[in-house]
C-alpha cells in the first residue's frame, strides 16, 4: 500500500510539473514575489467535518478546534509552493503559538507520515503538523490548488481563503486573525 501511494503521489507531482494545467518549472514556478495574502469570503461556509492525525498518530477532528481562529493549510513536500510558503507560515505561527485562541493545522493529505517528519526536523519547523486520514482533501476544501489555506473563525465559518502560495507575513494577515478572534 505504502509503495503504491508513494507511485501515486509521484505520478500526481509528475503530471502537476508537466501539465500545462499544473506548474511548469520553467514559467510558473512561484517565487517570493508571487505570494499574496488571504482573500475574505463574501458568504459565510460551514467548514466540513473530517479527520486528521498529528504525528504520533493520534486522530483529531477539526471540531476540537472550535472557539478557535483556525489556520488550516493544505499542503504536501511535493509541492514548490508549499514549500515556498512554509517559511511565513512559521513566522505567522511564531507570532501566535502562545495564544489560545488561535490554532494552526498545517495538513498533509499525500505524504507519508515520515516523510512530514523528516521535512519538519530537517528544516527546523514547529509549526504542527497533520496528515489526512483519508482523501486528500475534504470535500468543500478541494479547491484544486496546493496550497490551500483557510481561516476559520471561532464558530466553525470559513471566512477567508488562500488557493495557491501566501505570504503569511503580509501585515494584513495578523489584523485579520485579530478581527477573527472578535467574532
Amino acid at each position: 500500500m505504502t509503495s503504491f501511494r508513494s507511485i501515486a503521489v509521484s505520478a500526481f507531482a509528475l503530471f502537476l510539473v508537466g501539465s500545462p494545467a499544473g506548474l511548469s518549472r520553467a514559467q510558473h514556478a512561484p517565487t517570493s514575489e508571487t505570494l499574496h495574502a488571504p482573500i475574505l469570503k463574501s458568504e459565510a461556509i460551514q467548514a466540513p467535518r473530517f479527520i486528521f492525525r498529528d504525528m504520533d498518530g493520534k486522530t483529531h477532528r477539526l471540531s476540537e478546534f472550535r472557539n478557535k481562529v483556525v489556520v488550516l493549510n493544505f499542503w504536501g513536500t511535493w509541492c514548490p509552493g508549499c514549500v515556498l510558503e512554509m517559511p511565513t507560515l512559521q513566522a505567522l505561527y511564531d507570532r501566535y503559538h502562545a495564544d489560545p485562541k488561535v490554532a494552526f493545522l498545517i495538513v498533509s493529505g499525500l505524504d507519508a507520515p515520515q516523510k512530514v517528519k523528516t521535512f519538519r526536523e530537517t528544516r527546523q519547523y514547529t509549526l504542527p503538523m497533520y496528515i489526512l486520514e483519508n482523501d486528500p482533501r475534504p470535500k468543500g476544501l478541494d479547491g484544486g490548488a496546493w496550497p490551500a489555506t483557510y481561516l476559520i473563525s471561532g464558530d466553525g465559518i470559513i471566512r477567508a481563503e488562500l488557493q495557491g502560495s501566501g505570504n503569511w507575513a503580509d501585515p494584513s494577515v495578523p489584523k485579520l486573525i485579530e478581527r477573527l478572534k472578535k467574532m
